[in-house]
């Protein structure tokens, strides 16, 4: 793989090749990245389903850069999901990040919303850090409301975004 990092870019535009200067990301590196992605994906695979399945769950992301897998969830984890983090390889480091609200609570409540104002709201979903609920809209009154959780009578924070009805493709 080759990463073009233009030094000119008016002449790299105009096609001087020479001035780019050429980064080879060696096929040593790639093949260790797939070796470690192989060796972590049964593991990766299993806590996700095991935190998934917890009741205390809010959501999980994978950073690649310092290879941590972060699942977010309410309170401690469940015994059986605590288990399963500290048997993680020493390839893959897992963290739990405490949040407010879990994943099945936000989203019951996000469709409640949605059902009570048909038509005003286009969209809504858990915040991935379990934190509250994001909202889009394009209703200038709920845009500009000074409390939108209170205008909405939602039971957990709310972020308003700018936002229309999803048009198919």
């Amino acid at each position: 793989m080759r990463v073009w990092t233009p030094q000119r870019r008016s002449r790299l535009l105009a096609g001087a090749i020479s001035s780019a200067t050429v980064v080879n990301v060696s096929r040593e590196t790639r093949r260790e990245e797939e070796r470690w992605q192989i060796a972590t994906s049964s593991y990766v695979r299993e806590v996700l389903e095991v935190a998934r399945a917890s009741p205390k769950h809010t959501s999980a992301r994978f950073d690649h850069a310092n290879r941590e897998l972060v699942i977010v969830g309410v309170g401690e984890p469940a015994e059986e999901l605590a288990k399963v983090m500290r048997r993680s390889p020493e390839n893959i480091r897992v963290i739990w990040q405490e949040a407010p609200y879990t994943l099945d609570e936000l989203s019951a409540e996000a469709r409640r919303i949605l059902a009570a104002h048909p038509g005003r709201l286009h969209g809504a979903g858990p915040t991935h850090d379990g934190t509250g609920i994001r909202l889009r809209t394009n209703d200038a009154e709920l845009l500009s409301a000074d409390d939108p959780q209170a205008a909405l009578g939602a039971r957990y924070p709310v972020t308003i975004e700018y936002g229309g009805p999803v048009v198919p493709a």
